[in-house]
């Protein structure tokens, strides 16, 4: 989650400040900002999406986006998990779930190759496979290992000897890489800069004021 300010402090001036004493209640002005602001910030994720919408990933954290506004300032928040990565990067660690594969703690982060399939805008993950076969990485490094298309064979030796166990399916795809952290570099081109925040909130502000026709048209 993400939340923009802006506030009325950083705004008058200049053509504005002459109508500081005529506006002084800064919970209106606020609001006007936040209205303008929460539209602008749900249409640039909506565009982001319209040039990468498999998984609808901008378009649900357009719908998600709300607003509030007191005397303080306007606040707009955007709760889509994960934007918080993706605007100032960072590194991921694995969790505190636990894993399909193995019932005990994640120890890894999966990431999705191009074989693993998007369902109703959803890119599946390992629990959604019936047979994965885990090959572990011997190279060293972050990377731990790879789960790959499996299918079930009877063990012939060592302790599973005549038991069905999952192996690597011949020829089978790799579906995820299995990493111990990932490292993510910032984009703040996912949310409005800061001018284009100050901008429509300057332009929100004008247009509160000419309704009470203190601006010239």
């Amino acid at each position: 989650m993400i939340t923009l300010t802006v506030n009325i402090e950083n705004l008058v001036s200049g053509a504005l400040e002459k109508f500081s004493d005529v506006l002084a209640d800064k919970a209106m002005l606020h609001d006007a900002i936040r209205a303008e602001a929460e539209t602008m910030v749900k249409k640039h994720l909506a565009a982001l999406n319209n040039r990468s919408p498999n998984t609808g990933y901008y378009a649900k954290a357009a719908a998600g986006v709300n607003s509030t506004a007191d005397d303080a300032a306007a606040t707009i928040i955007i709760q889509a998990a994960g934007i918080g990565l993706r605007r100032f990067g960072g590194e991921v660690t694995p969790g505190r779930n636990i894993s399909s594969q193995t019932g005990q703690p994640t120890k890894s982060i999966s990431l999705p190759t191009k074989h693993v399939p998007i369902v109703n805008q959803n890119r599946q993950r390992p629990k959604d496979f019936p047979l994965l076969a885990f090959v572990l990485n011997r190279k060293g490094g972050d990377t731990t290992g790879y789960l790959v298309e499996g299918e079930q064979k009877l063990a012939k030796r060592g302790e599973s000897k005549g038991k069905y166990i999952t192996v690597a399916k011949k020829g089978g795809k790799m579906l995820f890489v299995l990493r111990k952290r990932t490292s993510h570099k910032a984009n703040p081109a996912v949310l409005p800069s800061d001018d284009e925040l100050r901008a429509v909130a300057v332009q929100a502000i004008k247009d509160l004021l000419q309704t009470f026709n203190d601006l010239p048209t």
